[in-house]
């Protein structure tokens, strides 16, 4: 018996010939909530590694456990359990497997402490596939060499909204700069190794280019919107007017989402001093929210408007399933969404950041199962100031 050998038929005159069975390859595993950061990191490893994809850490954790991998990289943002959690339960199934780190929101304190929890390198996005190649390369041979100088941001550097832009944008620039050198990989091999031109693989890579940079292009247009809150003088506006109008235009679309819409309007006119087509703007955004968060049949959204102590206030409330506890913190965060591909995640960004151009503040309260409301108080003007 001949041990991971397999004898080839003999042919007349000819010794018996050996043909050693290639040895398994190394495995790799990649963890992250974006889909073509995946993808595009299978392509860059294909050749030479056996490669496997998670989109978050209970996946990853199980792969892990099945399959063992030899290495493994990790984005720190990550739905539920964040990259950080991901990483200390990987470093107790164990200590020693490579783990680099991948991600477009960084700060040093989050290097700082990734390394602390075991992370082998640390890497910001965007990366091109050089970069993460000899990365992994590098610490599956053993030759990880003195740790890399931690060059990400401090925490305070940089406003909170523009690190969630560069955040989302670094994600498709990442793609966009590995699947170039996918393409010039496959060029390269055409011109050089005069081998056929794999036309589909290249078809591959360059629909993602283009993919890819649509969906910048995309992320800049929305980030202009929420850029775009004016600073002109205020003028008076009929709160009891605006809603009404509102809740006539949306018919359609309760009518599409079989929703029901309660306006509860006040007998007499509620002026504030604003800016008629951004309070507009707020008020689609929570009503859309709301309607869509009814259920299939049977939806309601009830929109009431009173005087408060200073202020108008009025409240937005669905039947709906309510906001988990665990979304709670983030419901205003920009591109923070529960609705998949459906929702972009800047509808309540947005109207948090009109209702605070106006002095004003948007408050929630919500119980699982039990819908949710969101209640928007704005001052109301001096005496005399609406006339």
């Amino acid at each position: 018996m001949l041990d991971s050998r397999t004898c080839l038929p003999l042919i007349s005159g000819e010794s018996p010939r050996l043909m050693t069975k290639a040895p398994p390859l190394p495995r790799l595993l990649f963890i992250d909530d974006d889909p073509g950061v995946l993808s595009t990191l299978s392509m860059v490893f294909q050749r030479d590694y056996e490669t496997m994809e998670a989109r978050n850490v209970d996946d990853a954790l199980s792969l892990f456990q099945m399959k063992r991998p030899q290495a493994v990289t990790l984005d720190l943002c990550m739905p539920h359990i964040d990259g950080l959690e991901g990483l200390r339960h990987l470093r107790r199934l164990d200590a020693k497997v490579p783990i680099i780190v991948l991600t477009g929101n960084s700060t040093h304190e989050s290097a700082k402490e990734a390394l602390r929890l075991g992370a082998t390198d640390y890497l910001e996005k965007p990366f091109d596939a050089t970069e993460v190649r000899e990365s992994v390369q590098r610490h599956l041979s053993g030759l990880s060499g003195p740790a890399r100088p931690l060059t990400a941001r401090p925490a305070s550097a940089t406003a909170p909204e523009l690190l969630e832009c560069l955040h989302d944008l670094s994600n498709p620039m990442t793609i966009i700069s590995m699947q170039c050198e996918v393409m010039d990989m496959l060029l390269q091999q055409h011109e050089l190794e005069g081998k056929k031109l794999e036309a589909a693989k290249l078809r591959i890579a360059m629909d993602t280019v283009l993919r890819q940079t649509r969906h910048c292009r995309e992320l800049l247009k929305q980030w202009k919107e929420v850029g775009r809150i004016t600073h002109a003088r205020p003028d008076p506006v009929d709160i009891c007017e605006l809603l009404s109008n509102l809740a006539e235009d949306l018919l359609p679309s309760t009518t599409e989402h079989t929703v029901r819409i309660d306006w509860r309007k006040p007998a007499s006119p509620v002026f504030v001093l604003g800016h008629l087509r951004e309070l507009t703007r707020m008020f689609s955004n929570l009503v859309l929210n709301a309607v869509q968060a009814c259920p299939p049949k049977g939806g309601s959204v009830v929109i009431a408007c009173q005087s408060a102590p200073g202020c108008v206030r009025v409240d937005i409330t669905d039947n709906g399933p309510g906001i988990s506890p665990a979304h709670f913190p983030h419901i205003f965060r920009p591109f923070f969404t529960t609705k998949g591909p459906a929702g972009n995640g800047l509808g309540l960004h947005i109207a948090r950041r009109i209702a605070l151009a106006h002095q004003g503040r948007i408050e929630v309260s919500s119980q699982a199962g039990k819908g949710c409301r969101f209640s928007v108080f704005l001052p109301l003007p001096a005496a005399g100031a609406a006339s």
